[in-house]
């Protein structure tokens, strides 16, 4: 998947608030990315980790040229993947908003996820949330619970949903 491209061929005319990036569970896994040489790497390996966040400073910037406004990174949920690597990629959420103030923002999915008695239900496979035909499962509760909060202040600091 080329992101450069496909992120700002589907934002709408005009630009948006707003746009969320749920990534990372791919970036923690072991992976072999030919900028880094092509050799199975991790995000604990610095050369990987330089690499993974200049990538994340990319689509930054790459969304906010195309008329994003903010572009909010989702944490990953610690039971992801190996908590080490989970926090790896959750510190380079929390530098992307140290090098990109008032664009870059971090939304702690992961940590809302960890507060949830039902997460079991939330993430039945411990990743993804629910979905099916006419029906929008899980992901609509956590949208709904969660995440319209965080994009409303985001997008309107001192907002409420009513508002």
């Amino acid at each position: 998947c080329d992101w450069t491209t496909v992120p700002a061929a589907s934002l709408p005319a005009g630009g948006t608030d707003v746009v969320l990036v749920y990534f990372g569970s791919w970036d923690i896994i072991e992976r072999n990315p030919p900028a880094v040489g092509g050799e199975w790497r991790t995000i604990e390996d610095d050369d990987y980790r330089t690499w993974l966040y200049s990538e994340m400073l990319a689509l930054t910037d790459t969304l906010h040229a195309a008329g994003v406004a903010h572009v909010a990174w989702l944490t990953l949920y610690p039971a992801m993947g190996e908590p080490t690597r989970v926090d790896e990629y959750n510190a380079l959420l929390a530098d992307l908003v140290v090098h990109r103030p008032d664009v870059a923002h971090v939304i702690d999915l992961g940590g809302w996820f960890s507060a949830q008695p039902d997460i079991d239900r939330l993430l039945p496979d411990g990743k993804h949330t629910t979905w099916k035909e006419g029906d929008p499962g899980t992901g609509l509760e956590v949208l709904q619970n969660y995440l319209v909060d965080q994009i409303v202040t985001i997008a309107r600091p001192g907002a409420t949903i009513e508002d």
